[in-house]
């Protein structure tokens, strides 16, 4: 055994060696493991480079949430949206993935050429591929976060925010449109080649509305409501119509108040405070920058991501969208 092995969970270097046999573990990095809790390490093993992901044994229905995740995840890269499984337990959850030559998609990256147009290939491969096994939906999810932040004493998500939450969930159903969906299209999940762009960590996957997984690209990555639009029609191949601009317009809505819920959450873990009247929230795009620099809190984005989907939801735009939804019966 190695020293290098030594930094390994002893439950992924006994399913590693299960399938390598006396290959060693030639390296081993600790990688960002994003908001779910799992440990993802870089690897390398008989001179090739894999990535390491091992979820907390601690979760919920661990092995029910695994059986999915890896399911997810084997049908993303039969589609080729998501990297070369290698190995899967699926007892444990932990995977080994093809570690694959990549960017982390950030703020609107220059939108180098073709980039959008990768994205929504991904994105809409997904959407029309077959059906996902049942995840988490956003009411679900809702709920986990409240019961944590009173856990920590933070009085559950603020009323506002959940009750934005709520109306443009609800609203958007009337449109009816529902597919695969990733559920968490943060920068984090969402690794781009100059050839494609591809999606990881499947906790949140399950069957979904589409217009909210792309309003979640829109969130983290096009600031600019242009920017926003361009992703709309090349992800339809057509100028959007009149009702799937409204269902966009709600979408956004839900996207930014789930990912203002989150970001509440990260910064009361660990006896943080949430956001409160007394802060003077940013532009998301200033802060999302500083976010990732380690300039600014996740309380700081968390602040800047309430007050945007507040502000949506009470704009015309936001109004002419829910009646345009109710008009459909």
């Amino acid at each position: 055994m190695s020293a290098l092995d030594l930094d390994l969970p002893p439950e992924a270097l006994r399913i590693i060696r299960a399938a390598f046999g006396a290959a060693v573990v030639e390296e081993a990095r600790v990688l960002p493991g994003g908001r779910s809790g799992a440990r993802v390490f870089s690897v390398l093993i008989a001179g090739r480079s894999y990535v390491l992901r091992v979820p907390s044994p601690d979760r919920d229905d661990h092995e029910q949430r695994s059986e999915r995740e890896i399911t997810s995840m084997k049908l993303a890269a039969e589609r080729g949206i998501g990297p070369e499984i290698c190995l899967a337990d699926r007892a444990t959850g932990i995977t080994l993935t093809a570690k694959i030559d990549g960017i982390l998609a950030g703020r609107e990256r220059v939108l180098a050429p073709g980039r959008i147009e990768r994205l929504v290939s991904t994105v809409r491969a997904l959407h029309e591929g077959p059906r996902l096994p049942p995840g988490p939906g956003l009411a679900e999810l809702m709920v986990y976060f409240d019961a944590a932040l009173r856990a920590q004493g933070a009085g559950g998500i603020p009323a506002g925010l959940a009750a934005a939450l709520h109306e443009s969930t609800e609203t958007s159903r009337r449109f009816g449109t529902r597919a695969p969906c990733h559920g968490d299209l943060n920068p984090g999940n969402v690794l781009e080649t100059a050839e494609r762009a591809y999606l990881i960590d499947w906790e949140t996957a399950g069957e979904g509305d589409p217009f909210v997984d792309l309003a979640q690209l829109g969130v983290f990555s096009f600031f600019a409501s242009g920017a926003r639009a361009a992703l709309l029609a090349a992800y339809l191949g057509r100028a959007p119509t009149s009702a799937e601009d409204a269902h966009a317009t709600l979408a956004r809505v839900t996207a930014l108040g789930c990912y203002a819920v989150s970001f509440i959450a990260v910064a009361v873990s660990g006896g943080g405070a949430a956001p409160d009247d007394t802060m003077a929230p940013r532009p998301i795009a200033e802060v999302v920058v500083e976010f990732a620099q380690g300039k600014a809190s996740a309380r700081e984005l968390a602040a800047s991501l309430q007050q945007a989907t507040l502000q949506e939801a009470a704009s015309d735009a936001y109004r002419s969208a829910r009646r345009a939804a109710q008009a459909r019966g």
